[in-house]
């Protein structure tokens, strides 16, 4: 229920008249529900002229201590006392608490308070709220009656908090029927689901005199909002500690590009709930569980939401991605939050050690923040002082010669390739606003002339090609500088896979075994591996090769293909392979009896399993 219907709810009770009954609020640890009674409730009770108490039920064992707990909360808001007995009492429990605190007086509460009862007192003007329901230790049906007594007899409006899953839970508890026996005490119960839009900024405001802190959480407050209902937390506990947890990191995230802190707010709540959750431990801070390679690790994660189905099974997603008791670590953290969002994810040590640990390392922080953005060079410093939103703040002077400076290092390919759509972006708009003294296509043809000469040095930015990616649609006015950008991208990717996909040759006649095996592991995924290969060229390293290559050649081949569907995403190993069957068949069908035995054997059964392969990628092109 929505906390404005609750909030209306409550008012209501609050104005009947002889109430017999209490209101119970059921939420999950966590919700939200002590908040929304400090936060909301307790203002609804002020403004109804009543006195609202509150009183945790947590670890109360007896009626006798419930009791005193409620006199020591009653002190405060007594008024003319009805009964002079309590009148009394009150008095002797204020001196001798006072001397108590002075002396360390050891005090017996159940003799002050005996002879005294509740019930002398006029419960009218006020309001209790118990919280912790599910966590008080004295039998449910002990309490209830309790209570019951003021709520029937006194009319007394009372708020219960509680966890009736919690409560459920407890044998000894469906042994007594909690559900009939609750039916007497509670009139209604109002099921509480936190609204995170509200909540949220409430949280911010304990940062508010870091104006830098504060200003970073109110920029990311949408984003935030996405990946908390994205990963379905609403635990406000959790929140909190996500929060105290990115502080630390905000003074020197502050200063990088927007992706990178992006990065930062997603690593940081995937690691901050897992720890809660108690899916990490404190003594984990130093083993990192293959969280540092999860990219790279994602087909094996892949592979176990589909392993022991059917290729054409046609599951949906959430099945698919359905947590199972054997997952590990890595599994879950990719089911759970990263299937969408793989290429948005960084591991940063610092702040992994940090929040299972406690202990924030600041400088091995900045370490990880140097290891993950590109050094800035003068050029780099100037294009990122022009080419943001502060340019405004400029001297005219300094802004001019950084416009003369910058577009110079850009025609002369000074750049990375993915900085000219921004670097287009930006000089377009000053020349449409007549900051600088050129044309629309002079700007053009001077980044087109740079990107290209840029691109000659053939550096590759996945991180910075994913994030152009992700935004699909740019501006109209800077297309054709976005796509030669996404053109030599892929010229250069391609280039530089054969480059990497002729290094197996050398490789073969080396009887680099090892190598061989980390060439194929680091491109298990990548689907122009083996198409940027000759076919004829592999074939006569195979049948010049010692026993051993053939041998390995086809177990590196074996597992590139053991999973359940490597047709998703190597589909393009067809050509490759069946070209390479069509001249091991050829040969093995056509060459003489000098042919060794072992050789034979070998190339046969790589032919077998080429078959066998080739199928396998042509069933499951299409099971994720």
């Amino acid at each position: 229920m929505r906390p404005d219907n609750i909030k209306s709810i409550f008012g209501e009770y609050l104005t009947l008249k002889k109430t017999e009954y209490a209101i119970l609020l059921n939420g999950y640890w966590g919700s939200g529900k002590t908040f929304f009674w400090k936060d909301t409730l307790i203002n609804v009770v002020k403004e109804k002229g009543l006195k609202p108490i509150y009183l945790s039920l947590n670890g109360v064992r007896s009626i006798d201590a419930l009791q005193q707990q409620l006199f020591i909360k009653l002190l405060p808001v007594i008024g003319k006392q009805e009964n002079k007995t309590l009148k009394h009492a009150t008095t002797i429990t204020a001196n001798l608490l006072n001397k108590a605190s002075k002396a360390f007086i050891k005090i017996d509460f159940s003799d002050i308070f005996k002879g005294v009862s509740l019930d002398a007192l006029n419960f009218d003007k006020i309001v209790i709220c118990f919280d912790d329901l599910e966590r008080c230790q004295m039998p449910f049906k002990e309490l209830l009656g309790f209570i019951n007594e003021f709520v029937e007899h006194k009319n007394l409006k009372c708020l219960i908090l509680a966890d009736e899953e919690k409560i459920k839970e407890i044998k000894k508890n469906k042994d007594i029927g909690y559900n009939s026996i609750k039916e007497k005490t509670i009139g209604r119960i109002l099921n509480y689901e936190p609204d995170l839009e509200t909540i949220l900024p409430h949280f911010f405001n304990r940062y508010k005199e870091n104006r830098e802190c504060f200003s970073f959480l109110k920029n990311y407050q949408e984003y935030f909002l996405l990946l908390l209902q994205e990963f379905e937390e609403k635990n406000l506990r959790i929140i909190s500690f996500i929060l105290e947890n990115l502080i630390k990191a905000i003074p020197e995230a502050s200063t990088l590009e927007e992706s990178y802190q992006k990065e930062i707010i997603l690593f940081t709540i995937i690691i901050s709930i897992e720890f809660k959750k108690g899916k990490l431990i404190s003594n984990q801070y130093q083993d990192y569980d293959e969280l540092d390679n999860m990219l790279s690790y994602s087909y094996s994660i892949m592979d176990s939401i589909t392993k022991n189905t059917n290729w054409e099974d046609n599951q949906d997603e959430k099945t698919k991605n359905a947590i199972k008791e054997e997952d590990d670590l890595p599994a879950r953290v990719y089911k759970l939050y990263l299937r969408n969002r793989i290429t948005e994810y960084h591991f940063y040590p610092s702040i992994y050690s940090y929040i299972l640990s406690g202990y924030f390392d600041q400088e091995l922080f900045k370490k990880d923040i140097d290891s993950r953005v590109p050094k800035e060079s003068k050029p780099i410093r100037d294009l990122q002082q022009l080419t943001n939103y502060n340019f405004r703040k400029l001297d005219n002077a300094i802004f001019l010669e950084l416009c003369k400076n910058v577009l110079e290092n850009a025609e002369n390919g000074i750049y990375s390739i993915y900085e000219y759509e921004r670097l287009a972006d930006f000089y377009f708009f000053f020349s449409e606003m007549k900051l600088i003294q050129l044309t629309e296509k002079t700007i053009h043809n001077k980044l087109f002339e740079g990107v290209n000469k840029a691109a000659k040095r053939k550096e590759l930015n996945n991180h910075s090609y994913d994030t152009m990616q992700h935004f699909k649609v740019g501006k109209e006015r800077t297309k054709e500088i976005r796509n030669e950008v996404f053109r030599l991208h892929e010229g250069i990717k391609l280039s530089n896979q054969k480059v990497e996909s002729s290094s197996l040759i050398s490789l073969m006649r080396s009887v680099g075994i090892l190598e061989m095996k980390e060439l194929f592991k680091k491109n298990k995924l990548n689907e122009e591996f083996l198409l940027q290969m000759d076919e004829k060229e592999i074939f006569n390293e195979l049948i010049s090769s010692d026993n051993e290559v053939i041998y390995e050649f086809n177990q590196n081949l074996i597992e590139r293909y053991n999973y359940a569907n490597p047709g998703s995403y190597i589909r393009k190993d067809i050509s490759f392979l069946e070209k390479l069957k069509g001249f091991i068949m050829s040969y093995l069908e056509n060459s003489d009896a000098e042919m060794g035995n072992l050789q034979r054997l070998n190339l046969s059964e790589l032919k077998t399993n080429i078959k066998s392969w080739v199928e396998k990628l042509a069933k499951t092109e299409f099971s994720v």
